[in-house]
């Protein structure tokens, strides 16, 4: 059985519209607080934007190339395709996770099992009305 060891996050800037993606093989918790610079370690993009807050998370990734695909294809859709901010964030998000694969190289996605965690409920229905 393989284990479940990444997740791929979805955060937003609470003083900006600003999103940012990004993986952990850590509590999504702690990269969180690590973004906010409570602790050394976060991301230089995150840097500005502070506070952030964390709005969705989907784990069950069972190789760190597996949730780097995914956390690649989210960020490289093309925006006049989708567009920015957190709604299409996740409209890409939810539309990766529907295909075969996220990528041509990557897992079937029915090769693994994953779930979804919401911040709220208010994420969670903006994601089932998707």
């Amino acid at each position: 059985m393989i284990q479940v060891k990444y997740s791929v996050y979805l955060l937003k800037s609470e003083v900006s519209n600003r999103t940012y993606i990004g993986y952990t093989n850590k509590d999504v918790y702690l990269r969180l607080r690590k973004h906010n610079g409570e602790l050394v370690g976060g991301a230089v993009k995150t840097k500005t934007g502070r506070p952030w807050k964390i709005l969705l998370w989907v784990s069950g990734f069972p190789f760190e190339r597996t949730a780097l695909q995914y956390e690649f294809c989210i960020q490289h859709t093309k925006r006049h395709k989708r567009g920015t901010g957190v709604k299409n964030k996740i409209k890409i998000m939810k539309a990766l996770l529907k295909q075969d694969k996220i990528c041509s190289t990557s897992l079937l996605n029915s090769e693994f099992k994953r779930i979804i965690f919401f911040a709220n409920e208010e994420i969670k229905t903006l994601w089932n009305s998707i």
